[in-house]
């Protein structure tokens, strides 16, 4: 009797192993086969595009900071529907995802807030539902929560359709979304920093930050997020090496820069990445205004870091994307890089003539250590840097490449935009100076002119007087210096 006892605990314990392997391969699988199809060149060119597709030329306000700017988030945007904020958690009907597996980490984090167990009762290509998973005890009501989401094809986004939140059924302490896989991803970033911390450790970590059991499944959770960052890295470094061959190639004296150091195991980690195409930097030191803003915002997909912006104005006083880099973190050495590549890209020299805006305390202390404490701008915001963000936000969100390649098509697009605009329109000057001038004329009621020589006047304003050099762009109320634009002094006929 002992001896079957024995057995039979023996081979249960056999079965409970072979069950677990089996379990850890199949969401190892279903991890490989989602990263794989995201990473498959047609899905991530389809992403690129529908980012591309919803590009609008924005009007930008400079006195209103942007909606969806790394200092103003809504996830509300109107257009019935919601959008959802990434790792919320929080649920709700006419949610919108730009894909399914962005509806399946919603899921996650749903769980991983609340502590619900629920599964998934379909998945397909367009479709997805979850139910919950708990057995309900004898007496007790089956838990009618439940959430489906499918493909809304005029939003071209898949959308919550169907959502019954209240639960009747009670928490377990176990959730079926909080696989190996799910673990792994949890702690990716704790391992970035700490390569040492052992399984115990994490273990203890997410039981007691996040009121699940791990059980069995934190055991190899280490060992797997340490082969999704050796992934990631593989994938995107050689991928980041071929985007710029290729950037360098179809664009020619353009800076396109990758720069890497190594790690403990000696291979290529990530350090930064910048782009300056040659039809940019051309462009805004032929045609634009000498002022620039540099500011800086978080990624949102799974490589942690900065992406930091160059961006200047046109005639017209628009946004003109100029150049952008993707760095590590937003640290001193990486802001001095970034303003040395501008500096050589768009030939500042000590920076006399131009304008730099930027709400960045360390990017403000770096320029007066650049550059000359000059200024010919009267205009001290920086929202059009923040407006770019806003522009770039849905990119934020993918991975690397696809990033960058979103960025590099919108602004060909928002280019193109402003050429067409131009052609169409009728006058010496841009719209925007074209107003400005007229403002100011509007103020020349007030004034008086005495010719004094060669362009060169007295111009009575009130009980004050101001001489105006029109060769050298002076005035004695000195606004055309400060501002680099003529004031009602400077346009009296």
């Amino acid at each position: 009797m002992r001896r079957r006892v024995f057995c039979n605990w023996w081979i249960g314990t056999k079965q409970s192993s072979r069950m677990r392997e089996n379990e850890r391969d199949a969401e190892r699988y279903e991890y490989e086969r989602d990263t794989e199809r995201d990473r498959s060149p047609c899905y991530e060119e389809a992403r690129v595009e529908r980012n591309v597709r919803d590009f609008v030329d924005e009007d930008v306000d400079l006195f209103a900071t942007p909606v969806g700017s790394d200092d103003d988030q809504d996830a509300n945007e109107g257009n019935g529907y919601f959008t959802y904020k990434k790792g919320s958690g929080e649920l709700q009907l006419k949610q919108a995802f730009d894909s399914l597996q962005d509806f399946k980490q919603a899921m996650v984090d749903y769980v991983l807030k609340y502590g619900w167990n629920v599964k998934y009762v379909r998945w397909d290509k367009d479709k997805s539902e979850l139910k919950w998973a708990s057995e309900a005890e004898e007496g007790e009501e089956a838990c009618m929560w439940r959430i489906y989401c499918s493909y809304e094809a005029p939003l071209q986004k898949w959308m919550v359709k169907v959502y019954v939140k209240d639960h009747s059924c009670s928490k377990s302490g176990y959730s079926r979304l909080i696989t190996q896989e799910v673990i792994a991803k949890l702690f990716k970033d704790d391992l970035r920093d700490d390569p040492k911390i052992m399984p115990k450790e994490i273990l203890g970590l997410y039981s007691e930050a996040l009121g699940i059991d791990g059980d069995h499944r934190s055991v190899n959770a280490k060992t797997r997020a340490l082969e999704m960052i050796k992934e990631e890295n593989d994938q995107h470094f050689s991928r980041l090496r071929d985007y710029r061959l290729e950037l360098l190639e179809s664009n020619e004296d353009s800076t396109v820069e990758l720069e890497t150091f190594n790690g403990d195991d000696g291979s290529d980690v990530f350090y930064r990445f910048y782009v300056c195409f040659a039809a940019l930097k051309k462009t805004w030191c032929a045609h634009c205004r000498p002022i620039f803003g540099l500011d800086a915002c978080f990624l949102k997909c799974t490589t942690k870091g900065q992406l930091l912006v160059a961006v200047g104005r046109d005639a017209n006083n628009k946004m003109f994307p100029i150049a952008w880099a993707v760095v590590d973190v937003e640290s001193e050495d990486n802001w001095v890089w970034f303003i040395e590549k501008l500096q050589t890209d768009l030939n500042l020299h000590d920076g006399e003539g131009f304008t730099i805006i930027s709400d960045r305390q360390m990017v403000i202390i770096l320029n007066l250590a650049f550059f000359t404490p000059s200024s010919t701008c009267d205009d001290v915001s920086n929202n059009i840097s923040e407006s770019f963000n806003h522009a770039v936000d849905p990119a934020r969100s993918m991975p690397l490449v696809e990033m960058l390649e979103t960025i590099r098509r919108r602004a060909m697009l928002r280019i193109e935009a402003r050429k067409m605009r131009a052609m169409n329109h009728r006058g010496k000057f841009s719209l925007k100076a074209m107003e400005k001038v007229s403002e100011e004329k509007r103020k020349i009621r007030h004034c008086t002119i005495y010719p004094c020589g060669y362009e060169v006047f007295e111009v009575k304003e009130k009980n004050s007087s101001y001489k105006t050099k029109m060769v050298d762009r002076t005035c004695t109320c000195r606004k055309w210096e400060g501002s680099n634009q003529p004031t009602q002094s400077q346009v009296v006929d």
